[in-house]
């Protein structure tokens, strides 16, 4: 089983159609995207999208329509050759997501989740000084 994850960088560097032929060249049986934007990946009958971000509006100190050209933004996206038999609960369904997949191996749990880049920034950089180690 091949399982991949990859950040796209909301698809501005190759853009959509460009990232969606480079994915589409491997046989990834699960494929997790952060910084996403919804591909059409048609090698994966199976998707599973964080909640997304607010559109029109600054969210979280950035501006998601630019960066991703309009499109609607996923910090995380599942891809999967296989179904969805739970979809577990996470603290933060905007950031991440946790989906159970039954496959030929047997059930896995599946976690993507995108941490962020803001975090020298304040206050988003309050939780990483509150995860130090004292």
């Amino acid at each position: 089983m091949k399982i991949a994850t990859l950040n796209i960088d909301w698809a501005k560097t190759l853009k959509p159609t460009a990232t969606e032929a480079f994915i589409n060249q491997f046989d990834f049986d699960i494929l997790v995207i952060t910084e996403g934007i919804d591909l059409n990946l048609p090698n994966f009958p199976y998707k599973y999208l964080c909640e997304p971000i607010p559109e029109n509006t600054v969210y979280e100190g950035q501006d998601y329509l630019t960066l991703t050209a309009g499109e609607t933004a996923y910090r995380t996206i599942i891809y999967s050759k296989f179904p969805c038999i739970k979809l577990h609960e996470v603290n933060d369904p905007r950031s991440s997501l946790a989906v159970e997949l039954e496959t030929p191996v047997g059930r896995i749990i599946i976690y993507g989740a995108i941490v962020g880049t803001l975090y020298r920034i304040k206050p988003f950089s309050r939780l990483q000084e509150d995860l130090r180690v004292k």
